[in-house]
């Protein structure tokens, strides 16, 4: 059969349609195996019973907070808190970071905010630095 135009047409119509499916295809499985990649990766990033914590004796983790909750914690929940800090502090010796202050509590910086200042009002904790450098020592 001659090649004319409409078959001609037809049949680049056909090699596209079946070129751009296959392209479609090595995306969905290259997506798929990425999406796998990073879901694995959040496993291992999730808090494993059995981790150490990185001081020996640290106090137990601090409750978590949801996501979304606006109710504020009690007074005695703050001063709990309050207490793990300044137990770690004198633990420590030195001076910590909040990121470490985290680390070894583990929670986060929001959480700690209000306790930290409560401690400092109270000058049971002593600072040093701006920001990020802020240190905190036990009084």
């Amino acid at each position: 059969m001659p090649m004319n135009r409409q078959n001609f047409q037809e049949q680049l119509q056909g090699a596209v349609d079946t070129f751009t499916v296959k392209v479609f295809n090595v995306f969905v499985e290259a997506l798929t195996v990425f999406v796998t990649d990073i879901n694995e990766g959040l496993d291992q990033l999730k808090p494993d019973s059995t981790r150490k914590r990185p001081l020996l004796n640290a106090p137990p983790p601090l409750g978590e907070l949801s996501a979304g909750t606006s109710s504020r914690r009690t007074i005695d929940e703050l001063a709990v808190a309050g207490k793990q800090v300044v137990k770690l502090l004198q633990q420590q010796g030195g001076g910590m970071r909040i990121e470490e202050i985290n680390r070894a509590l583990g929670t986060s910086t929001r959480q700690l905010m209000r306790p930290v200042k409560m401690l400092l009002q109270e000058k049971r904790i002593k600072k040093t630095g701006q920001r990020r450098s802020t240190t905190y020592f036990a009084a």
